[in-house]
Protein backbone atom coordinates (compact mmCIF):
# COMPACT_ATOMS: atom_id res chain seq x y z
CA UNK A 1 0.00 0.00 0.00
CA UNK A 2 1.38 3.42 -0.91
CA UNK A 3 0.88 6.46 1.26
CA UNK A 4 -2.12 8.52 0.22
CA UNK A 5 -3.06 6.23 -2.65
CA UNK A 6 -6.04 3.91 -2.88
CA UNK A 7 -6.22 0.44 -4.42
CA UNK A 8 -8.97 1.55 -6.79
CA UNK A 9 -12.55 2.71 -7.16
CA UNK A 10 -15.26 0.11 -7.66
CA UNK A 11 -18.73 0.87 -8.96
CA UNK A 12 -21.57 -1.60 -9.01
CA UNK A 13 -24.27 -2.21 -11.60
CA UNK A 14 -27.36 0.03 -11.63
CA UNK A 15 -30.36 -0.69 -9.38
CA UNK A 16 -32.87 -3.34 -10.31
CA UNK A 17 -36.32 -4.36 -9.14
CA UNK A 18 -36.50 -5.66 -5.57
CA UNK A 19 -35.76 -9.43 -5.37
CA UNK A 20 -37.12 -12.13 -3.07
CA UNK A 21 -34.59 -11.12 -0.41
CA UNK A 22 -36.55 -7.94 0.29
CA UNK A 23 -39.70 -9.91 1.02
CA UNK A 24 -37.84 -12.26 3.32
CA UNK A 25 -36.15 -9.39 5.16
CA UNK A 26 -39.51 -7.69 5.63
CA UNK A 27 -41.18 -10.89 6.83
CA UNK A 28 -38.41 -11.44 9.37
CA UNK A 29 -38.64 -7.93 10.74
CA UNK A 30 -35.20 -6.97 9.43
CA UNK A 31 -34.40 -3.50 8.03
CA UNK A 32 -36.02 -3.06 4.58
CA UNK A 33 -34.09 -1.52 1.69
CA UNK A 34 -34.62 2.23 1.19
CA UNK A 35 -37.10 3.21 -1.52
CA UNK A 36 -37.82 -0.49 -2.07
CA UNK A 37 -34.88 -0.76 -4.49
CA UNK A 38 -32.11 -3.37 -4.28
CA UNK A 39 -28.73 -3.34 -5.95
CA UNK A 40 -27.65 -6.13 -8.26
CA UNK A 41 -24.60 -7.91 -6.88
CA UNK A 42 -23.02 -10.54 -9.11
CA UNK A 43 -19.92 -12.67 -9.51
CA UNK A 44 -19.28 -11.31 -13.00
CA UNK A 45 -16.17 -9.22 -13.56
CA UNK A 46 -18.33 -7.15 -15.91
CA UNK A 47 -20.28 -5.88 -12.90
CA UNK A 48 -17.38 -3.75 -11.64
CA UNK A 49 -15.21 -0.99 -13.02
CA UNK A 50 -11.84 -0.20 -11.48
CA UNK A 51 -10.02 3.07 -11.92
CA UNK A 52 -7.05 4.63 -10.18
CA UNK A 53 -7.89 7.44 -7.78
CA UNK A 54 -5.95 9.45 -5.23
CA UNK A 55 -7.42 9.80 -1.76
CA UNK A 56 -6.18 10.63 1.73
CA UNK A 57 -7.70 11.01 5.21
CA UNK A 58 -8.55 14.62 4.34
CA UNK A 59 -10.77 13.38 1.47
CA UNK A 60 -13.40 12.23 3.99
CA UNK A 61 -15.54 13.72 6.73
CA UNK A 62 -16.26 11.59 9.80
CA UNK A 63 -19.95 11.39 10.71
CA UNK A 64 -20.00 8.94 13.61
CA UNK A 65 -18.23 5.88 15.02
CA UNK A 66 -19.80 2.56 14.05
CA UNK A 67 -17.62 0.27 16.18
CA UNK A 68 -14.18 -0.25 17.69
CA UNK A 69 -11.68 -3.01 18.37
CA UNK A 70 -8.37 -3.43 20.14
CA UNK A 71 -6.26 -1.85 17.36
CA UNK A 72 -8.70 0.34 15.48
CA UNK A 73 -12.12 1.85 14.94
CA UNK A 74 -14.75 1.91 12.20
CA UNK A 75 -16.38 5.21 11.24
CA UNK A 76 -19.23 6.24 9.00
CA UNK A 77 -17.64 8.78 6.66
CA UNK A 78 -18.68 10.90 3.71
CA UNK A 79 -16.36 11.45 0.78
CA UNK A 80 -16.13 15.19 0.12
CA UNK A 81 -15.83 14.93 -3.65
CA UNK A 82 -18.67 12.47 -4.34
CA UNK A 83 -20.78 12.97 -1.19
CA UNK A 84 -21.01 9.16 -0.90
CA UNK A 85 -21.14 7.31 2.41
CA UNK A 86 -18.54 4.67 3.35
CA UNK A 87 -17.46 2.63 6.35
CA UNK A 88 -13.88 3.62 7.18
CA UNK A 89 -11.76 1.19 9.20
CA UNK A 90 -8.83 3.01 10.82
CA UNK A 91 -6.04 0.85 12.25
CA UNK A 92 -3.27 2.20 14.49
CA UNK A 93 0.19 1.10 13.31
CA UNK A 94 1.57 1.52 16.82
CA UNK A 95 -1.11 -0.71 18.34
CA UNK A 96 -0.68 -3.34 15.61
CA UNK A 97 3.07 -3.49 16.22
CA UNK A 98 2.65 -3.74 20.00
CA UNK A 99 0.00 -6.45 19.69
CA UNK A 100 1.76 -8.20 16.79
CA UNK A 101 -1.23 -7.89 14.46
CA UNK A 102 0.40 -6.50 11.34
CA UNK A 103 0.08 -9.81 9.48
CA UNK A 104 -3.64 -9.97 10.31
CA UNK A 105 -4.22 -6.51 8.86
CA UNK A 106 -2.33 -7.36 5.67
CA UNK A 107 -4.33 -10.58 5.28
CA UNK A 108 -7.59 -8.67 5.63
CA UNK A 109 -6.43 -6.08 3.11
CA UNK A 110 -5.50 -8.80 0.62
CA UNK A 111 -8.88 -10.51 0.91
CA UNK A 112 -10.85 -7.29 0.60
CA UNK A 113 -8.76 -6.03 -2.33
CA UNK A 114 -9.10 -9.23 -4.37
CA UNK A 115 -12.62 -10.43 -3.48
CA UNK A 116 -15.46 -9.95 -5.96
CA UNK A 117 -18.50 -11.60 -4.42
CA UNK A 118 -22.06 -10.40 -3.75
CA UNK A 119 -21.94 -11.48 -0.09
CA UNK A 120 -18.51 -10.08 0.84
CA UNK A 121 -18.09 -6.42 1.73
CA UNK A 122 -16.52 -4.30 -1.02
CA UNK A 123 -13.26 -2.41 -0.50
CA UNK A 124 -13.15 0.90 -2.39
CA UNK A 125 -9.91 2.42 -1.11
CA UNK A 126 -6.95 1.33 1.02
CA UNK A 127 -4.25 3.83 1.96
CA UNK A 128 -2.04 4.86 4.85
CA UNK A 129 -0.67 7.81 6.75
CA UNK A 130 2.34 7.96 9.05
CA UNK A 131 0.47 6.44 11.98
CA UNK A 132 -2.57 4.66 10.55
CA UNK A 133 -3.90 2.24 7.92
CA UNK A 134 -7.25 3.05 6.31
CA UNK A 135 -9.74 0.65 4.70
CA UNK A 136 -12.61 2.48 2.98
CA UNK A 137 -15.40 -0.07 2.55
CA UNK A 138 -19.01 -0.29 1.49
CA UNK A 139 -21.41 1.02 4.12
CA UNK A 140 -24.13 -1.51 5.01
CA UNK A 141 -27.13 0.46 6.23
CA UNK A 142 -28.72 -2.51 8.00
CA UNK A 143 -25.84 -2.80 10.47
CA UNK A 144 -24.85 -5.99 12.27
CA UNK A 145 -26.99 -9.09 11.82
CA UNK A 146 -26.57 -9.65 15.56
CA UNK A 147 -28.37 -6.41 16.43
CA UNK A 148 -31.18 -7.19 14.00
CA UNK A 149 -31.70 -10.55 15.71
CA UNK A 150 -32.10 -8.84 19.09
CA UNK A 151 -35.28 -7.16 17.84
CA UNK A 152 -36.89 -10.48 16.86
CA UNK A 153 -39.23 -12.43 19.17
CA UNK A 154 -37.07 -15.02 20.89
CA UNK A 155 -34.04 -13.44 19.19
CA UNK A 156 -34.29 -15.90 16.31
CA UNK A 157 -35.63 -16.22 12.77
CA UNK A 158 -38.29 -18.55 11.33
CA UNK A 159 -37.01 -21.56 9.42
CA UNK A 160 -37.42 -20.03 5.94
CA UNK A 161 -35.46 -16.93 6.89
CA UNK A 162 -32.77 -18.97 8.60
CA UNK A 163 -32.28 -21.12 5.50
CA UNK A 164 -32.11 -18.05 3.28
CA UNK A 165 -29.42 -16.22 5.25
CA UNK A 166 -27.51 -19.43 6.05
CA UNK A 167 -27.29 -20.19 2.32
CA UNK A 168 -25.79 -16.77 1.65
CA UNK A 169 -23.21 -17.19 4.44
CA UNK A 170 -22.23 -20.61 3.09
CA UNK A 171 -21.86 -19.14 -0.41
CA UNK A 172 -19.49 -16.47 0.94
CA UNK A 173 -17.45 -19.04 2.88
CA UNK A 174 -17.23 -21.30 -0.17
CA UNK A 175 -15.88 -18.39 -2.22
CA UNK A 176 -13.23 -17.66 0.41
CA UNK A 177 -12.22 -21.33 0.44
CA UNK A 178 -11.85 -21.26 -3.34
CA UNK A 179 -9.58 -18.22 -2.90
CA UNK A 180 -7.50 -20.26 -0.44
CA UNK A 181 -8.63 -18.53 2.77
CA UNK A 182 -10.25 -19.99 5.89
CA UNK A 183 -12.49 -17.43 7.62
CA UNK A 184 -12.28 -18.64 11.30
CA UNK A 185 -14.42 -15.86 12.81
CA UNK A 186 -18.02 -16.62 11.90
CA UNK A 187 -20.51 -14.94 14.25
CA UNK A 188 -23.59 -12.70 13.86
CA UNK A 189 -21.54 -9.61 14.75
CA UNK A 190 -19.39 -10.12 11.63
CA UNK A 191 -22.37 -10.46 9.29
CA UNK A 192 -23.73 -7.16 7.96
CA UNK A 193 -27.07 -6.40 6.35
CA UNK A 194 -26.83 -4.74 2.96
CA UNK A 195 -29.49 -2.28 1.85
CA UNK A 196 -30.62 -4.83 -0.76
CA UNK A 197 -31.70 -7.20 2.05
CA UNK A 198 -28.79 -9.60 1.50
CA UNK A 199 -25.98 -10.29 3.99
CA UNK A 200 -22.34 -9.31 3.63
CA UNK A 201 -19.44 -10.98 5.41
CA UNK A 202 -16.89 -8.66 7.06
CA UNK A 203 -13.88 -8.64 9.42
CA UNK A 204 -11.22 -10.88 7.89
CA UNK A 205 -8.34 -10.22 10.28
CA UNK A 206 -8.52 -13.76 11.72
CA UNK A 207 -8.63 -15.41 8.30
CA UNK A 208 -5.84 -17.85 7.53
CA UNK A 209 -4.40 -18.81 4.17
CA UNK A 210 -4.54 -22.51 3.37
CA UNK A 211 -1.23 -24.32 2.85
CA UNK A 212 -2.95 -26.72 0.47
CA UNK A 213 -3.11 -25.30 -3.09
CA UNK A 214 -6.50 -26.98 -3.56
CA UNK A 215 -7.88 -25.31 -0.43
CA UNK A 216 -9.38 -28.61 0.70
CA UNK A 217 -9.28 -29.86 4.32
CA UNK A 218 -6.63 -32.48 5.02
CA UNK A 219 -6.90 -35.68 7.05
CA UNK A 220 -4.64 -36.26 10.04
CA UNK A 221 -4.35 -39.07 12.60
CA UNK A 222 -5.27 -38.48 16.23
CA UNK A 223 -2.24 -38.98 18.49
CA UNK A 224 -4.43 -40.65 21.12
CA UNK A 225 -6.51 -43.05 19.03
CA UNK A 226 -4.98 -43.06 15.58
CA UNK A 227 -8.41 -42.31 14.11
CA UNK A 228 -8.45 -40.10 11.02
CA UNK A 229 -9.93 -36.66 11.70
CA UNK A 230 -10.17 -33.41 9.79
CA UNK A 231 -7.31 -31.07 10.65
CA UNK A 232 -8.95 -28.61 13.09
CA UNK A 233 -6.80 -25.76 11.82
CA UNK A 234 -8.10 -26.30 8.30
CA UNK A 235 -11.77 -26.91 8.96
CA UNK A 236 -14.48 -24.25 8.66
CA UNK A 237 -17.49 -24.73 10.89
CA UNK A 238 -21.01 -23.45 10.46
CA UNK A 239 -23.71 -23.66 13.07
Amino acid sequence: MSSGSSRGQISRSPPMTAPLSMKIASANGLPPPPNKIAFRRTYSSNSIKVRQVEVSPSSFVKIKMLGKGDVGRVYLVREKKSDKLYAMKVLSKKEMIERKKIKRALTEQEILATANHPFIVTLYHSFQSEGYLYFCMEYCMGGEFFRALQTRPGKCLPEDGSRFYAAEVVAALEYLHLMGFIYRDLKPENILLHQSGHIMLSDFDLAKQSNDPSGMPTMVHSEQTGVKIVNPCRRASFG
